[in-house]
């Protein structure tokens, strides 16, 4: 404090003592003498002067506080830039800072769903919020804006293109350099067509940068040719994954033909493309409508969870026979007509194969006829889902049983799905009986069948010197149940195996069990009792290794009560 300011403060009051005599009249109701009452009044005035000396030095001491305080931020801030200067972080080169900034990356799939105000509360933008020279950095790093998501409408029945899917689009190709590009749309509606025209436009503009690209899109053949025009001359592209939520009609379906023009039939000519991953299902597309260098395919899904498919099951044979480097396989057949006989094909790399029967080849064998002719020496991974209700078990299960004989030194994991009221679990127990190798079973059985024979099967029988069980090396197991007979049946299996696992039975390492009716209560017991008395029970195995997985039936209850 100055001199000039030690002068002007106020000095230190001092307090002033009331005579007994007059404080002894605070406690009662006496009424003081005249002589006290001139002397009184005196007391008060000297009180009101002192009053205000206190006063105006408090408010001195607040002035001189608040200065004080003041002058402490100013500390304090200075203290931090002093502190920043020495910070190891300034000491950093911008190569390591690049690299840093990457690990920054939000790699979460809900990413499609970021606006521009949540994008700036993320990596990369939110990197250049914090300074000049980390802004330079950011912009400087084309490997932050390599991944590419932009949700290009509000919702299904928006009519605006959302304001920030043109701007991000640009920002990241601006700021990526030449490096190739991964990109992600995600479009709820048809009703931003003229938005989206400019938007694949300027995707088409830099095609020969798109390495990834993934699409969700709704019904609709008008965006399906922006999506086959944006990708066709794309000569780095690797993986290409194009879907049809399907969930609404067209918006075009009841409006005059002037309004919009005429829709030629898709096509996909990705011949320049070294594609390595294919993922394609729209409405009425069929396998020959896409022109694909089949040769370098590792990956194939095509009309995976479709409603209906075209395709034949000669069309699908045909194109196959040109992959010869492809791994995984998923395509869905439908009452495609076999208009020429099938000729026998190797696929000599495939190790997974996925089959989907909708229902309107329930009157064709041609998922049977499929696997006839299929020569799979590598396939350990098969899955069938059949939607078909199926009357006619006869030659489907022997076509089956066919193919697993073959593949049964290879095949390690089965998943069957069915809704068929007339494929029972003792089907199911005479097809994997033909691979005995299998470690992996998933059955998701008809609401009207009962898993019971299946679990029995699999429990090991002691009779003598003989052991009997089926699938003795069997390591993952899935399952639906339907009461508390098959959730008790379930524990028996599981705790028989593992007492036998010194005489060859394997251990069983993962277990996933939910009700086939979610929400129903089965013999007066709700299924969240059922479950959490079978978690008790394999308590004991979960500590030798077993695992449980019930994440899949906790989500999925919430949503059927």
């Amino acid at each position: 404090m100055t001199d000039s300011a030690s002068q002007t403060a106020p000095t230190e009051c001092q307090s002033i003592e009331i005579p007994h005599a007059y404080s002894c009249l605070f406690r009662s109701n006496s009424c003081p003498s005249p002589e006290a009452s001139i002397s009184i009044k005196s007391l008060i005035g000297e009180h009101e002067c002192h009053l205000v000396a206190i006063q105006d030095q408090v408010e001195h001491l607040k002035t001189r506080l608040a200065d004080l305080e003041h002058r402490q931020v100013q500390t304090r801030g200075a203290l931090v830039k002093l502190y920043a200067t020495l910070a190891p972080i300034k000491r950093l080169p911008p190569e390591i800072l690049s690299e840093i900034f990457e690990r920054c990356l939000d790699v979460r799939s809900s990413a499609v769903l970021f606006s521009w105000t949540a994008r700036n509360k993320e990596a990369p933008l939110l990197l250049g919020r914090v300074c000049r020279s980390w802004r330079a950095i950011a912009h400087a790093t084309p490997r932050l804006w390599r991944d590419i998501f932009l949700n290009v409408c509000d919702g299904r029945y928006s009519d605006e293109l959302r304001r920030d899917a043109l701007p991000v689009l640009k920002t990241w190709l601006a700021h990526s350099g030449s490096l190739p590009l991964s990109l992600v749309v995600l479009c709820k509606t048809e009703r931003v067509l003229p938005g989206l025209m400019d938007l694949f436009k300027t995707i088409a503009a830099h095609a020969a940068r798109w390495e990834t690209v993934q699409v969700r899109l709704q019904n609709s053949p008008v965006i399906y040719r922006l999506v086959c025009r944006a990708f066709s001359e794309c000569t780095a592209l690797s993986t290409l994954d194009v879907t049809d939520g399907g969930q609404c009609m067209s918006f075009f379906a009841n409006r005059q033909p002037v309004e919009v023009e005429d829709v030629q039939p898709v096509r996909f000519d990705l011949a320049l493309a070294p594609l390595h991953q294919l993922s394609l299902s729209l409405a009425g597309l069929t396998i020959q409508d896409v022109h694909a260098p089949w040769t370098t395919l590792t990956r194939l899904s095509f009309m995976q969870d479709a409603r209906s498919s075209a395709t034949s099951i000669t069309d699908y044979v045909t194109m196959l026979q040109q992959c010869t480097s492809l791994k995984e396989c998923s395509i869905t057949i439908d009452s495609g007509i076999r208009d020429a006989p099938l000729e026998p094909f190797t696929l000599p790399s495939l190790e997974c194969l996925e089959l989907q029967v909708l229902r309107e080849a329930s009157h064709t064998t041609q998922m049977g006829d499929f696997l006839s002719v299929l020569d799979a020496p590598r396939l350990c991974t098969l899955a069938i889902e059949d939607f078909c209700p199926r009357r006619e078990m006869v030659l489907y299960h022997s076509q089956l049983k066919t193919f697993l004989q073959t593949r049964a030194q290879s095949l390690r994991h089965l998943r069957y799905s069915t809704t068929s009221k007339f494929f029972t679990s003792e089907d199911l127990i005479a097809l994997i009986a033909e691979a005995p190798l299998l470690t992996g079973l998933e059955y998701h059985p008809d609401e009207e069948s009962s898993p019971k024979a299946l679990l029995e099967a699999l429990t090991p029988r002691v009779q003598g010197d003989v052991l009997e069980c089926l699938l003795p090396c069997l390591e993952r197991f899935f399952v639906y149940w339907d009461t508390t007979e098959t959730v008790s049946k379930v524990g028996d299996m599981i705790e028989r195996r593992y007492a036998l696992v010194e005489r060859g039975i394997a251990r069983l390492t993962h277990l996933s069990c939910k009700p086939a009716k979610m929400g129903i209560v089965y013999d007066c017991m709700p299924p969240h009792m059922l479950v959490e008395n079978l978690a008790a029970r394999l308590e004991p195995l979960c500590r030798c290794g077993l695992q449980v997985d019930w994440e899949a039936y906790r989500y999925e209850l919430e949503f059927s009560y």
